[in-house]
């Protein structure tokens, strides 16, 4: 679900120090300019039909001149040294530091709409069967939390237990998300899994109890995932959780993949053993430019 403009926010130069070169290019290129209009002068005292011989005037120059062409081939070695990147390398060892905290509300409230509770859990197989790979923790919540599973890489397990979850096995009803929260926080393994993911899934509900609950690091993603997320309740908003409007279709999965991703950028921004290197794309059109210096009259004179 990458645009365009997700892929233009995610570019940089590995190495930006060398966008530094540009000012010799431009200079070489006034002195280029300089020159050949020192050149145009000799018309003054040299026929202009021995002067088209002895003197190479870059400015009447058929097509592209050589000026142009020496600032255009020093501008792109330039940007091909700078390392021009927008896309993460794929990195095994990196994807086994993610793991996903699910956090599903299990109240009345929830169970009074079947509808709901039924696409909530269709929508975490979901989510499970695009992520194999990570491990994955549930939990649930109403007046009070308890995990139904912790971290594990055994989705089958959680799968299993999904299917049986309803309102009545809660001891107690209401809406405690912090209590949620803080059970989260508690099972975290920040050190193991520094990528973790917070979603919780579920239905709006005003939240009045004061919490003790201050909030998770900056580094960890958080989701609110609702039918409707775009009035997320405060207390999630305060948290700087990203809403996820629940779909019924799959533009929500990929819009959850999608935030994922922008979430490793968003760490892996400045490591530049982190990010593929696309500067060899340009080595190509840098060969056609320098192939064109063969060329007849392609001459610079600097005399």
């Amino acid at each position: 679900m990458f645009s365009l403009w997700d892929y233009w926010q995610s570019f940089h130069f590995l190495r930006p120090w060398a966008l530094w070169l540009l000012l010799p290019a431009l200079l070489l290129y006034v002195m280029a300019l300089l020159q050949a209009r020192l050149a145009s002068r000799w018309g003054q005292i040299i026929k202009a039909e021995y002067l088209g011989i002895l003197a190479v005037d870059s400015r009447h120059h058929s097509g592209l001149s050589p000026v142009l062409l020496m600032l255009l081939t020093c501008s792109l070695a330039v940007i091909v040294i700078a390392g021009p990147s927008w896309q993460l390398k794929a990195n095994p060892l990196k994807q086994t530091q993610e793991a996903i905290y699910l956090v599903l509300q299990l109240n009345e409230q929830m169970q009074e709409d079947k509808q709901h509770l039924l696409t909530a859990k269709l929508k975490i197989r979901a989510l499970l069967q695009a992520n194999k790979n990570l491990p994955v923790a549930l939990m649930v919540f109403s007046g009070s939390a308890h995990s139904v599973l912790p971290l594990s890489r055994d989705h089958q397990a959680i799968n299993l237990y999904l299917a049986d979850l309803t309102a009545d096995l809660m001891p107690e009803d209401g809406y405690r998300p912090d209590l949620a929260l803080q059970y989260v926080q508690d099972q975290l393994d920040v050190q193991r899994y520094p990528q973790s993911t917070v979603v919780v899934i579920g239905n709006n509900e005003s939240f009045a109890e004061t919490s003790q609950f201050s909030g998770f690091k900056k580094e960890l993603l958080k989701i609110y995932w609702s039918y409707e997320a775009a009035g997320m309740p405060a207390f999630f908003a305060q948290l700087n959780f990203e809403a996820l409007q629940m779909s019924l279709g799959d533009s929500d999965l990929s819009h959850f993949k999608w935030l994922l991703k922008k979430q490793q950028q968003s760490l892996a921004y400045g490591e530049e053993d982190d990010w593929q290197d696309a500067g060899y794309l340009l080595l190509w059109p840098l060969l056609i430019l320098a192939l064109l210096w063969f060329r007849r009259g392609m001459v610079l004179s600097w005399t």
